[in-house]
């Protein structure tokens, strides 16, 4: 799977199984300004939403990303 953000606190799913021919499969919206970053491990991707902090989505079913915490310091 590939993922990628928008910088604007939007998260895109594809899957790449077949690298010439890359298959949308899901987004999540988790706020309006983040997209700064994005780190995957395990079931989880974790995004440095702006404003809004850290975002951890569980991407154990890939189409359907759940935000399930939210960390702010």
């Amino acid at each position: 799977y590939l993922f990628v953000s928008d910088f604007h606190g939007k998260y895109f799913i594809y899957n790449i199984s077949t690298p010439t021919s890359p298959q949308f499969v899901s987004s999540i919206q988790t706020s309006t300004n983040g997209g700064n970053g994005i780190c995957v491990t395990g079931d989880f991707l974790y995004v440095a939403d702006g404003d809004s902090g850290l975002g951890i989505i569980n991407i154990s079913d890939p189409n359907n990303p759940q935000l399930v915490g939210r960390y702010l310091s």
